[in-house]
């Protein structure tokens, strides 16, 4: 399929990743299974203000970095994969994954659009489901691999402790009692 795409002798890629486990091990194993089709690939190493300031500068040819839904819905986890409003680099929309890859989807981030405005339940679903077969069908430039999850751990000894799922909990109204 290389030859045919006109690379006989493969060719040569750069994949940046964070400097920690993981990553490192998910980078040496996409290493390892570019390698058997002929693509070679460097793995970059750095720390996570490098690799984030390649990812937001569009400098890069493959990346692992690390993000989760802003929004603990469907749509909010659609958000980092498959909507792009702006691609142009005029937009500098460096927070959006989709635009640092330059990925320009002009009709699903459409559908995501119209999928947001949407309050009938039923027709919600639909859209939803419809970005992502969309989304699939296009082989994306951005490809989850996994959700992150963050456990947090709390002792039967804090009282009035509750998570939020965009990592902005507060800690006002947390109280510890005595040892037991």
């Amino acid at each position: 399929m290389l030859a045919e795409a006109g690379y006989p002798n493969g060719f040569e890629l750069t994949l940046k990743v964070v400097s920690q486990a993981p990553r490192v091990d998910m980078a040496t194993a996409i290493q390892a299974n570019l390698a058997e089709v002929g693509i070679r690939v460097t793995i970059q190493q750095g720390n996570g203000a490098d690799i984030v300031a390649a990812h937001r500068a569009r400098d890069f040819d493959l990346l692992i970095p690390q993000t989760s839904a802003y929004m603990p819905t469907a749509l909010g986890a659609l958000d980092n994969f498959a909507y792009n409003p702006d691609n142009s680099a005029e937009a500098k929309n460096a927070g959006n994954f989709v635009w640092r890859s330059a990925w320009n989807i002009p009709e699903i981030s459409k559908l995501r659009d119209e999928a947001n405005a949407e309050r009938d339940d039923v027709r919600r679903e639909a859209l939803i489901t419809e970005i992502q077969e969309k989304f699939i069908g296009a082989s994306p430039a951005v490809l989850p691999m996994f959700e992150r999850f963050e456990p947090i751990a709390v002792n039967a000894r804090v009282n009035g402790y509750s998570g939020h799922p965009m990592g902005m909990s507060r800690l006002n109204k947390v109280t510890k009692s005595d040892a037991q």
